[in-house]
């Protein structure tokens, strides 16, 4: 059965005081409300601009709800870049932000999946253009337990035995470890729902191609509430962004399955860690001259830099390359298919 984070009492303030845990997780309820809240306010001033001066160019950024404080940072600095743009950020799930560059609901999109077979059909059927990938930095999952959990280390057949449907792995002691706190022993798995780039970026590199999470899995709306619970919960252990993890979670450090070796934490740089997935932004290849500009500008130092803030690791600087930009534009542009 899904565990509910704990509510606050009104009534006292006492029981935070003595469940230091909870008290945590009640911070994390404040800041995610007030997040969604400064987030929604943060672009109404845009729209406004938008809707009141029609000289103003409008591009659709949607991007999956990870991406959606980095999106919002851009926007926030493109502004200066060029005036006469406002760049409009929407959230959802990943697989909904690729679909809105389909359906011609969003100009770019930020995901950190690649784009199936299908998808790219759908966008040269109905927009007869090619789809172009532009990496713009890298993510990492990490693995985490809750702190009093003693298992030392992992590796992906360990997590695939713990995690998967068809794994075999469902106690603790079967990992020789004994987990204060955990009465019964048994392992409560934690993720984010279908659709979400961390669940299937996790789900395709531990479990193979059609591999399938446990349906016991316990889903939670974002990563935060994914590590609030593990927080809360000595018998859990669930993937999440690197970039929340709080106090009362531990991350197990992970074996790289090309050479066996132990590696450092999340934390470390992505040619070290091996649960690193890219971040990239999608565009039609026959972009409009302000999405290309804006997409050219998201891989300058200004626009990296704000990639780092964010907890993610510049793509430019961790790769050593060149940026990778949209590729010019045909003379003349194939006419447009319809749906």
């Amino acid at each position: 059965m899904p565990r509910n984070l704990p509510s606050p009492n009104p009534g006292s303030l006492s029981g935070s005081a003595r469940n230091p845990v909870a008290a945590s997780v009640g911070r994390i309820a404040l800041g995610l409300c007030a997040g969604l809240l400064l987030g929604l306010c943060a672009g109404l001033p845009d729209q406004l601009r938008a809707e009141e001066d029609s000289t103003l160019r409008v591009i659709r950024h949607r991007g999956e709800e990870a991406m959606v404080p980095l999106t919002r940072s851009w926007a926030e600095a493109y502004r200066t870049v060029d005036p006469g743009v406002v760049i409009k950020v929407q959230g959802g799930d990943a697989r909904t932000g690729i679909a809105g560059v389909i359906n011609g609901h969003a100009e770019v999109v930020s995901t950190s999946l690649l784009l199936l077979p299908r998808e790219e059909a759908l966008v040269r059927k109905r927009t007869g253009q090619e789809p172009v990938m532009v990496p713009v930095g890298r993510d990492r999952l990490a693995v985490v337990v809750h702190a009093d959990n003693p298992l030392p280390e992992t590796d992906f057949a360990g997590l695939a035995g713990i995690f998967g449907e068809q794994g075999t792995i469902r106690t603790w002691g079967q990992l020789g470890v004994e987990v204060p706190g955990c009465r019964e022993g048994k392992i409560a798995v934690y993720g984010g729902p279908p659709g979400s780039g961390s669940r299937e970026y996790f789900a395709t590199r531990v479990l193979g191609t059609g591999g399938e999470l446990r349906c016991d899995l316990v889903v939670l709306g974002h990563d935060l509430w994914v590590v609030a619970e593990v927080a809360r919960d000595p018998c859990g252990i669930a993937f999440s962004g690197a970039g929340e993890v709080m106090g009362g979670i531990r991350e197990l450090p992970l074996a790289r399955p090309e050479v066996g070796e132990t590696s450092p934490p999340a934390g470390s740089t992505a040619g070290e860690y091996p649960l690193t997935r890219p971040l990239f932004v999608i565009a039609l290849g026959t972009a409009t001259a302000e999405v290309r500009r804006y997409l050219d500008w998201l891989q300058t130092p200004d626009a990296q830099e704000l990639v780092r803030r964010a907890g993610f690791l510049p793509w430019v600087t961790e790769t050593g390359g060149e940026p990778v930009g949209l590729p010019a534009p045909p003379v003349d542009p194939a006419p447009v298919a319809p749906p």
